[in-house]
């Protein structure tokens, strides 16, 4: 989503937002203008030329994990969504080094109390960006941060590096989603052996993502697979279940990684490349999950669910 252009001529010392001011479905939305932010400590101010909406923001606007979010400040109306941003550097906080003013970069808004990307500039972590390719496309940029890192979590939550996935036999579950579809585009080329499951009439393009084997998702059909996976992967849209989990030699998959199956190894994903979960419990929960995170909007179905 590239933002409007109106905000270019817009005076230096306001933002343009857009607002959600009202959860509901649909949700009530409205353009404001507010003072700038200004850069702290570490910080960068960045003109943005492009943000997304994943699902976690149309959950959000419709109310979703207000409870949760509501523990950061995070779910009170006004709100502005938006995790994605591509932009310009207009100034830089104190100790931020790493970028320079008119720089083009993309990288990840963190959920919190400062808003969201969905603006004309944005406050953000210098450790949160990464320089943009000379010939890149920042509409492009923009939707790849978030869902590229939750992505980047949930794999290496089961142990797979780039150091050892050559060879790893790889099960990924929702292998033609935008996740799964990341997840063969990044192993693929180094050397897993994978085998995904997909959506009805996906197996072609699965294969063509670099998938030894794909299947249909039907009843029993991971069951009908091999059981000796040295990992495995459940990638899903935001705002269900999108996990990740290490699945012992000969174990059973069944067809929930909430499942015992996966409760060894089960942990949420972090929202911005970091997750404050709380340390594993020595047995699983009532929902076969070791793992919770207040702060991970990849958790909340399932904290939601909790008695």
């Amino acid at each position: 989503m590239r933002t409007p252009s109106p905000h270019l001529n817009l005076p230096r010392t306001l933002r343009r937002e857009l607002v959600c001011i009202e959860t509901a479905t649909p949700p009530r939305l409205a353009v404001q203008s507010v003072e700038l932010p200004r850069p702290g400590n570490g910080e960068v101010l960045v003109r943005v030329q492009a943000t997304s909406v994943n699902p976690i923001d149309v959950k959000r606007a419709a109310g979703y994990g207000r409870r949760l979010l509501g523990l950061k400040g995070a779910a009170s109306v006004p709100l502005v969504l938006g995790n994605d941003v591509a932009g310009i550097v207009e100034s830089t906080g104190a100790g931020a080094t790493r970028f320079a003013q008119g720089q083009s970069v993309f990288g990840l808004l963190g959920t919190g109390r400062g808003g969201g990307a969905h603006a004309s500039h944005v406050v953000v972590p210098q450790d949160f960006l990464l320089p943009a390719p000379d010939d890149a496309d920042l509409t492009a940029l923009a939707v790849l941060p978030y869902s590229f890192t939750t992505m980047w979590l949930a794999l290496r939550s089961t142990g797979i590096t780039a150091g050892n996935a050559r060879g790893a036999r790889v099960l990924i579950n929702g292998a033609n989603g935008g996740l799964g579809r990341l997840a063969l585009q990044l192993l693929h080329p180094r050397g897993s052996e994978i085998t995904a499951i997909c959506g009805k009439g996906q197996v072609q393009v699965a294969l063509d993502l670099g998938a030894q084997v794909a299947v249909e998702h039907r009843p029993g059909c991971i069951e009908s697979l091999p059981s000796d996976f040295r990992r495995g992967a459940e990638l899903r849209p935001l705002g269900r279940r999108c996990v990740a989990g290490v699945a012992p030699r000969s174990a059973g998959l069944g067809p929930r990684h909430h499942g015992a199956s996966f409760a060894c190894q089960l942990r949420p994903v972090g929202v911005a490349g970091r997750c404050a979960g709380q340390p594993p419990r020595p047995e699983p929960d009532s929902q076969g999950c070791r793992f919770a995170c207040a702060e991970c909007p990849l958790c909340l179905d399932h904290l939601q669910a909790r008695p």
